[in-house]
């Protein structure tokens, strides 16, 4: 994998960080045709929560990667008939991870693909590096769905662009399909993690016994520093619920968030317990929300889930299917919550036929919207009235008039 850091102008300290320990594949070595280049930019502001950050002047960065396919002809063509693609990570993992399925995907659509986005967390990773000593004991997922839309923002891509998120991912991928509507095009939500019963936590002892007793569970199990490299290894490969990764992501997992100290051989995960248990618990400030939020989402939405799956309650994928207004249902047979990291093909396999719907959608829109772009004042004035009729129809015919791409 050919690896470039660009820090952005306003962005000091970038090159500085850590520099990661090389460990050993799993198995054979597999190298990656990927371009990678990262970048840093200004996380959204103001955060949802006061407790978000320590002190109220303080601002976020936020790291993300493009990646490319240095194997593909220089881009031709019109880039507005490009998806582009936007991967937002679960709970304690890391941009990374989405790495053989961004292999995946450029294996299969090649040009058709315009720009790769794979974003670490505010509190995670090259992020939680950037932004250690000001992040507080709150992150809400809601934030990470901004923090998305602000890199859109910032790149400002033409075509049409595929928000895809795992689990704290898949949840933030909703949220920013819920508050920007003219930069999405539609979303793929993995697993994403919600409460349905809002009301019982709130009024009932038990139910928040629970939940707590849930994250005690996951702070005992987290472990993010070892006395020597082996211990971690070892812990991360055959302990942890890492042990279920796919070889391909957990190596690259591994690769991009390993730090040895060579001086005491102490080695540590890249993305602290502290911030980890945060990203947990912060879940619930925002997730209780979600299956009535998502009826604000118009846009086309696939969610996926895994058969066997269970951290979810069994009512939250009825639930978030019946409030999404234009959503496509998948359960991957087999699969549990990490189902796209441990089943990166059969998940990639399960997003085909929406992926290949939507980029058609994509084109033609491209053809509709940009091969007769409206110049002159009669150009603009004619196709002013042409939009008017097309709503009269749409309105006449008991359909709505929508703003997103459907």
């Amino acid at each position: 994998m050919y690896l470039l850091y660009i820090p952005l102008a306003t962005s000091p300290g970038f090159l500085q960080q850590n520099v990661l320990h090389q460990l050993p594949p799993t198995d054979p070595p597999v190298m990656s045709f990927l371009k990678k280049e990262c970048f840093v930019t200004d996380a959204h502001h103001p955060r949802a929560n006061r407790q978000s950050i320590i002190n109220e002047d303080d601002r976020l960065r936020l790291a993300y990667c493009i990646y490319s396919d240095p194997r593909l002809p220089a881009p031709t063509g019109n880039p507005h008939e490009k998806v582009n693609l936007l991967f937002l990570h679960g709970s304690t993992f890391s941009k990374e991870v989405w790495e053989y399925i961004i292999e995946l995907f450029f294996n299969k659509y090649g040009s058709a693909i315009g720009t790769v986005i794979a974003i670490d967390a505010v509190n995670h990773a090259a992020s939680y590096e950037l932004n250690k000593g000001k992040l507080g004991w709150v992150c809400t997922w809601e934030d990470i769905g901004k923090d998305a839309v602000k890199v859109l923002h910032d790149l400002n891509l033409k075509g049409g662009t595929i928000v895809i998120g795992h689990s704290m991912g898949g949840a933030a991928a909703l949220h920013a399909a819920i508050v920007e509507k003219a930069l999405i095009d539609s979303v793929v939500s993995i697993e994403p993690v919600c409460y349905t019963d809002r009301e019982s936590f709130f009024t009932k002892k038990q139910v928040r016994d629970a939940y707590y007793k849930l994250l005690r569970a996951v702070h005992r199990s987290i472990r993010d520093t070892f006395d020597t490299e082996q211990q971690y290894l070892d812990f991360m490969r055959n302990k942890n619920f890492t042990k279920t990764l796919h070889p391909r992501v957990l190596d690259a997992l591994l690769a991009n968030n390993t730090i040895v100290d060579p001086k005491t051989g102490v080695t540590r995960y890249r993305t602290p317990k502290n911030m980890q248990v945060t990203a947990y618990a912060s879940s619930i400030m925002s997730t209780v929300y979600l299956t009535q939020s998502v009826r604000g989402i118009d846009c086309e939405v696939l969610h996926i889930i895994g058969s066997k799956a269970t951290w979810n309650s069994p009512d939250v994928a009825p639930a978030l299917r019946k409030g999404l207004l234009y959503g496509t249902a998948v359960d991957i047979e087999n699969g549990e919550h990490l189902v796209s990291l441990e089943m990166p093909e059969e998940t990639f396999a399960a997003m085909v036929p929406f992926i290949d719907k939507r980029l058609r959608r994509i084109q033609e829109l491209a053809k509709q919207e940009h091969s007769d772009n409206p110049i002159t004042p009669e150009e603009r004035e004619a196709y002013y009235w042409r939009g008017v009729a097309e709503a009269d129809e749409l309105f006449t015919s008991g359909q709505k008039v929508l703003y997103t791409r459907l």
